[in-house]
């Protein structure tokens, strides 16, 4: 039977704008660090430190969510707090679509994506063994429009990043991989140049290389494009790396063909 299908024997509650997931502290805290940190309330010295640190540094605009004569008692608790005492973690900020994504990675080692409603992301998460064998980074995705699928294995991707699931970032990047030649003509594409350029450390280039990498190999036909034209001129570093890439691919070599050819 699964463990995360029938909530059997577990001791954490993951919510998400509505859905909630029965799941275990073993088996999420040893994959995510913050998540394990939340789940043992880790945090909540270093929640503290951050309130001395801004008294430090900008006393006046500093305000304290209690009074420095309040006894430690009766100080509210931190969320992570919260969420070690009540085995409730609250993940409001997210979609629960990708939640449930990560979720069922932390269980089955893999994630996919329901086509009955072409249009929209599924519903729900398919708990079995057999599904979440079904769909492998390596897929063949045949002539689908996959432009979604983009935007959803970036939000994978994003959130394995946040919570420090490195194998999820991996499986995400493989995916993101595996749809863009389908997809990679779309506004959707554009989109997620833009989430992974915002939302990314600098430091944290491997999903951004196969993207920027893609765009300059289809340069030409991305700026036929007004949203990536527009995307081209509000983020310019983003232009520039296309643009190298461009050169890497295709342009660099015509021009050395081209010099040598019009050399006496």
């Amino acid at each position: 039977f699964s463990l995360l299908e029938s909530g059997r024997w577990s001791d954490l509650t993951i919510k998400c704008q509505g859905r909630e997931w029965k799941v275990h502290r073993v088996i999420v805290g040893i994959q995510s660090k913050p998540l394990a940190a939340a789940i043992s309330g880790e945090f909540e010295v270093s929640w503290y430190i951050r309130v001395l640190l801004s008294m430090l540094h900008n006393p006046k605009e500093c305000h304290l969510p209690f009074p420095l004569h309040q006894p430690s008692c009766c100080i509210p608790m931190s969320d992570f707090e919260q969420e070690a005492k009540t085995g409730i973690i609250k993940l409001d900020d997210h979609d629960p679509e990708i939640v449930g994504h990560m979720i069922n990675f932390m269980y089955y080692g893999d994630y996919t994506i329901s086509y009955s409603q072409p249009d929209e992301i599924a519903a729900s998460e398919a708990p079995s063994d057999q599904v979440a064998q079904s769909e492998t980074a390596g897929v063949d995705v045949g002539e689908r429009d996959t432009s979604q699928e983009l935007l959803v294995h970036t939000a994978v991707y994003l959130i394995s990043e946040e919570k420090d699931i490195p194998a999820l970032k991996q499986l995400a990047k493989k995916k993101y991989e595996a749809v863009l030649p389908n997809g990679w003509n779309s506004m959707a594409f554009c989109t997620s140049l833009r989430l992974i350029y915002d939302e990314t450390p600098e430091s944290d280039r491997l999903l951004w290389d196969v993207a920027i990498s893609f765009a300059g190999k289809k340069a030409k036909e991305l700026m036929d494009r007004g949203e990536f034209v527009e995307l081209w001129k509000e983020k310019g570093e983003i232009g520039l790396e296309v643009f190298r890439a461009h050169l890497s691919s295709n342009g660099c070599q015509n021009s050395t063909t081209t010099t040598a050819s019009s050399t006496p």
